[in-house]
């Protein structure tokens, strides 16, 4: 498995490395402005709210 290959999800600032370093790095709508920085996509929701699980499901079904 190559880095392109791997999604990662954050929210905190110990995060910005890992989602610079995968193919989608996504930050929770909730995360912190640095966080959303490094990152190719935003949740549309936080991770209160199943935003983890809303863009795992839009992966997948892109994969179908």
């Amino acid at each position: 498995m190559t880095p392109a290959e791997i999604a990662a999800f954050g929210d905190n600032d110990n995060d910005r490395e890992m989602l610079a370093h995968v193919g989608l790095g996504v930050a929770m709508r909730n995360g912190t402005d640095s966080v959303k920085e490094v990152a190719d996509l935003i949740t549309p929701h936080d991770n209160n709210h199943e935003g983890v699980l809303d863009v795992i499901d839009t992966i997948l079904a892109d994969q179908g």
